[in-house]
Order: structure tokens, then C-alpha cells, then sequence
């Protein structure tokens, strides 16, 4: 099971663009809780990650993770829409998805406290000449001392894909 969490030191530091990139080198699945931007970026069908969604059981649950997987589909979180979002139960949802394939996480700067047990690899983005940008990685590694830290530009996302999904087995 592999889920990265990509988590921005402060907004604007390239968060969402190093999740694109790491979601599409690894044939990710994509889950966007900062707001919407990774789920029009990838221009993929998006459901949100409602109660309808993450409370479906047996076969129905079965045929939702089908769907989500065969059509690439992102899913978007919100705490307006998440009824339980303390319970873990959306995180559950998300954990069924990770034990079929790898899934991207763009948690934005302030990423829900629920998801933590189900991160495997965490990354901050940060930009190395902004203080109030390290600032936030320390913070940030407070939380994820595990974390690897990155450029929030392109390359360097494609650098980090690299590394995060060796060895990993990755379906099409």
C-alpha cells in the first residue's frame, strides 16, 4: 500500500503542481483536500468525498473502487461535506483504493489530522530562499518527521517520482 501525502510549506510554493506531476509518473490514483485545484488541474472526472461515497458497503463499495480505478476518477475532500471527517471513515475509502494502487494525496498547507495513519511517504514543498517557507517545514516536520523535502518546481517533482515510486508495482 503506498499513499503520499504532498503538503506545501505555505501556499504558492508549488504544492499542487509537484502532486500533478508525482500523480502522473506513478499512475496514480489523486486525491485532492486543498481545495479543488489538483482535481481541475488534472482534468480528470471528479467525485467528491462525500458520506454517499465512503459509507457504501459490500458489493456497492466494491463497484465504486472499480469505477474510481478503471476511469482514473479524483476524488475531492472537503470539511464543508465530510460529516465524519474526524471518524476516519472518508480515509477508509481512500485506504481500499491504496491497497489496489498507489494513491496521491495534495493535502494543501493544513492537511486533515484524520488521514495521518493512513500516509505512508509524506512530502513538504517548500522554496529554499523563503524563511516564512522554512519555517513551515520545520513545523511540518514536527508533525511528519519521516518527510522528505522538495523544490516545488517540475523537475524536481519528476526527480522525487522517481524515488518514491521505486519498486513499487504500478498498474496502467
Amino acid at each position: 500500500m503506498s499513499v503520499i501525502l504532498i503538503v506545501g510549506a505555505k501556499g504558492g510554493v508549488g504544492t499542487t503542481t509537484v502532486a500533478q506531476e508525482v500523480i502522473r509518473a506513478g499512475k496514480a490514483l489523486a486525491v485532492d483536500t486543498a481545495g479543488g485545484s489538483l482535481a481541475a488541474d488534472l482534468e480528470r472526472a471528479t467525485w467528491h468525498l462525500t458520506r454517499d461515497l465512503y459509507a457504501a458497503t459490500g458489493m456497492w463499495r466494491a463497484t465504486l473502487i472499480e469505477k474510481v480505478l478503471q476511469k482514473r476518477i479524483t476524488l475531492l475532500w472537503s470539511a464543508e461535506h465530510a460529516a465524519s471527517a474526524d471518524t476516519g471513515a472518508p480515509w477508509e475509502f481512500v485506504r481500499d483504493l491504496a491497497r489496489r494502487g498507489p494513491v496521491v494525496i495534495d493535502g494543501g498547507i493544513e492537511p486533515p489530522a484524520a488521514m495521518d495513519a493512513l500516509i505512508t511517504q509524506v512530502v513538504i514543498v517548500t522554496q529554499a530562499d523563503n524563511s516564512l517557507a522554512q519555517w513551515h517545514v520545520a513545523r511540518l516536520q514536527q508533525r511528519f518527521p519521516a518527510a522528505l523535502v522538495s523544490a516545488g518546481t517540475r523537475q524536481a517533482a519528476r526527480e522525487l517520482a522517481g524515488q518514491l515510486f521505486k519498486g513499487v508495482q504500478i498498474s496502467s
